[in-house]
C-alpha cells in the first residue's frame, strides 16, 4: 500500500504595529523566525512591534510565490 505525503510550508502572517503594513513570510524553517528577527519591509521597524500569526499551508512555496502572478520586473 502506497502512502501519499502532502508537502507543507509555514506562512508567518505579520502586521507591523508602527506603520500598519501587513505582509507574509513563507518558510520551510519556521523555527528560524520570530517577532524579534523580523524587519518591516515598508518602514524598517525591527524592535519586535509586530502581530504574528502562523499557518501551516499545504503545497510548496513555489506554488504560492509567484503562483499565477505575472512577472513585473527582473533585476540582475
Amino acid at each position: 500500500m502506497a502512502t501519499e505525503t502532502t508537502a507543507t510550508y509555514t506562512q508567518l502572517r505579520v502586521k507591523c504595529m508602527k506603520c500598519g503594513l501587513h505582509f507574509i513570510v513563507c518558510t520551510d524553517y519556521p523555527e528560524q523566525h520570530a517577532i524579534t528577527t523580523l524587519y518591516c519591509p515598508e518602514c524598517g521597524q525591527h524592535l519586535g512591534k509586530f502581530l504574528l500569526w502562523k499557518a501551516e499551508v499545504e503545497g510548496f512555496i513555489f506554488q504560492a510565490v509567484p503562483g499565477g502572478a505575472e512577472m513585473d520586473s527582473v533585476g540582475l
